[in-house]
């Protein structure tokens, strides 16, 4: 693998880090830099690899499995049927 595409899934891991509110309002992640957060008060566990976002809620046995982007403040979150949902930068 480049170098570039190291500096890249560094960049995403790192850059979704942070607080994120759903862009009406109401729902709100958190993504702690030891690969740990919640949503809503929900804990989970957390991966990155590349644009691949993995999250395995506390008490569940199948992670969610997504993909996203960041474009500076806004967080977009795919749904299975590549649906987008944005979050802010709190």
């Amino acid at each position: 693998m480049k170098l570039e595409n190291y500096c890249s899934i560094i960049k995403l891991y790192l850059g979704i880090v942070g607080k994120w509110e759903y862009q009406t309002g109401g729902y709100t992640y958190t993504f702690n830099e030891d690969g740990t957060g919640n949503f809503n008060g929900s804990e989970f566990t957390y991966t990155v690899d590349g644009d691949k976002l993995s999250i395995m809620y506390t008490g569940n046995t199948v992670p969610f499995e997504t993909t996203f982007t960041i474009d500076g403040n806004k967080l977009d979150i795919k749904d299975s049927l590549g649906n987008s949902t944005i979050y802010n930068r709190k």
